[in-house]
């Protein structure tokens, strides 16, 4: 835990430091171009190149991730232009499992009106991420110095560094901050509510009849008592003579030679209702009843 709470520490100043979020131009000219084919072969797949197309559209996909993808746009998978994009990758994939080299056919029945409407939500995108020509060769010779770049201790520090600080500068975006937020709200109001939950699910847990005598400890005291119902979260123990339990009075009963520890939860003159401090086994359960049958 120390450790992970460093390299979280590391990553929120190394993302207070760095700057805003640098476009990737040469996954944003893949998706322009994988755009640009698809939106010719929706208009009509019957061409010379059809052929050139789909081979086109598989080597792009094939170099083209949705992680990579939202990155370079500075998208989420929720709404907006990351959605779209991974959208429109997502009903490419479909269209080419299909598609046939020598029959532009069996593209024809792609191109419905979600995918339509979906080309149009991603060009209307693209007029604000496309990048220039000069823009798209930087980041082509940056990719490929990394490619060819060695293994040197020194380069992985590097790189390590990096991408913390990415790491650092997602986390201090609106939309993390606020994703944030809203987890530890939801845990917050979610958490009386799981417990409550888990609670009534105990207490309605099948109780199996019992009479089973037994003792129980409370206050360096071993009073006689016996088992009247059981589950593997509590039990209702019937009480001898005048000993008072109060509720929250924490008590060890005795089952089978075991000493099982447990809160009282209600109580009144005869009777009290206890909840066993850690659940017991159902062969435990079972043996109670079995006990109580043959005594």
């Amino acid at each position: 835990m120390r450790h992970l709470a460093t390299i979280c520490i590391i990553a929120v100043l190394f993302g207070l430091g760095a700057g805003s979020a640098r476009a990737n131009c040469m996954v944003i000219d893949r998706i322009d171009k994988l755009h640009a084919i698809q939106s010719r072969l929706a208009r009509g797949p019957d061409t010379g190149l059809f052929a050139t197309d789909i081979r086109q559209l598989r080597a792009i996909m094939r170099g083209l991730s949705n992680r990579a993808a939202l990155d370079a746009v500075d998208g989420n998978v929720i709404a907006g232009r990351g959605a779209d994009i991974l959208r429109m990758l997502r009903q490419t994939q479909q269209m080419l499992v299909g598609a046939s080299l020598d029959d532009p056919a069996t593209v024809q029945n792609h191109f419905t009106a979600d995918v339509r409407r979906t080309l149009t939500k991603v060009g209307d995108h693209l007029h604000d991420l496309r990048c220039t020509s000069e823009q798209v060769s930087i980041d082509q010779a940056r990719a490929a110095q990394a490619a060819a770049a060695g293994d040197s201790d020194a380069e992985d520090l590097a790189q390590v560094m990096r991408t913390l600080a990415a790491l650092g500068q997602e986390a201090m975006r609106p939309r993390s901050i606020g994703g944030f937020t809203l987890t530890i709200i939801a845990i917050i109001v979610l958490t009386p509510v799981v417990r409550r939950w888990i609670t009534l699910r105990r207490r309605r847990a099948m109780r199996r009849p019992a009479n089973y005598p037994t003792s129980y400890r409370h206050h360096d005291l071993s009073i006689d008592g016996s088992l009247i119902d059981i589950n593997c979260f509590g039990t209702k123990l019937a009480r001898t003579g005048d000993h008072l339990l109060d509720c929250g009075d924490r008590i060890e009963i005795a089952i089978h030679e075991d000493w099982v520890p447990g809160i009282v939860i209600w109580s009144n003159r005869h009777y009290s209702g206890v909840r066993f401090a850690r659940r017991i086994r159902l062969v435990d359960v079972e043996g109670v009843v079995a006990s109580s049958d043959t005594g």
